[in-house]
């Protein structure tokens, strides 16, 4: 059966070093892969065990969005495997991976230093180890890239506090979400938590950055997210 499986798989190369493919087309490919081989053997699933087993009140759980596990992709050692079963361990930075089964609750944790980027839900998510050359403390693991052009990066840090709850004579854990920002230009990363952060990474936008925040000081109590990702689109262009 391994021999079969080979065979096919070469096969496949071939062809596809032979027509060029393009993007999308290589990661149909990859799916058609995954299917012959099966995901249970990828590299991917060199990882080490992950089991949640945290009495959770209120629903306030260590994954970032939901703690089911939904379709995204992984960029593993240069290679992308799309449409795998994911979810993202906030609390320990880290990315799970269903490969068989339907339970919610075990996963394989991938190797962080293995994997460039992952997408859930939509979103990008970034190793900055990566390219964190200066090793820096701040910059650690994973962050939602949320701007990337010719100035700037973006970046958000979603991270989960913890605290221990006391119902009757039980303990339950309640995890909150924390959001971090952090910018990367000029080859700098810097946090961005306030103003003067700004101001200090863009001294020729202090008078449009003083007048945005004038303005939207309403938007900053609500939706911090939005507000620094509106401001930074605005001043960077």
């Amino acid at each position: 059966m391994k021999s079969i499986k080979l065979a096919l798989l070469f096969s496949s190369l071939c062809f596809i070093t032979f027509l060029d493919l393009g993007a999308q087309e290589k990661n149909d490919y990859l799916a058609t892969y995954d299917s012959i081989i099966g995901k249970e053997n990828l590299t991917i699933t060199n990882g080490l065990f992950h089991f949640n087993n945290y009495r959770v009140n209120n629903n306030k759980d260590i994954y970032y969005g939901t703690d089911k596990f939904v379709t995204g992709s992984v960029n593993y050692l240069g290679q992308t495997y799309p449409e795998l079963s994911l979810k993202y361990d906030a609390f320990n930075d880290e990315i799970v991976y269903r490969s068989s089964g339907k339970s919610e609750k075990t996963g394989i944790i991938l190797i962080k230093s293995n994997v460039d980027s992952f997408k859930l839900n939509d979103l990008t998510f970034v190793n900055l180890d990566k390219i964190n050359s200066k090793k820096e403390d701040y910059v650690k693991g994973f962050y939602e890239e949320k701007i990337k052009n010719t100035t700037l990066s973006f970046y958000i840090k979603h991270t989960k506090s913890k605290r221990e709850v006391f119902i009757g004579k039980s303990i339950f854990v309640e995890f909150s979400d924390v959001t971090d920002f952090l910018l990367y230009k000029d080859k700098i990363f810097s946090t961005i938590s306030s103003k003067k952060s700004i101001i200090n990474a863009f001294p020729d936008k202090k008078k449009s950055i003083n007048e945005y925040y004038k303005n939207n000081s309403e938007l900053k109590k609500k939706d911090k997210i939005l507000f620094f990702t509106t401001l930074l689109q605005t001043i960077s262009q």
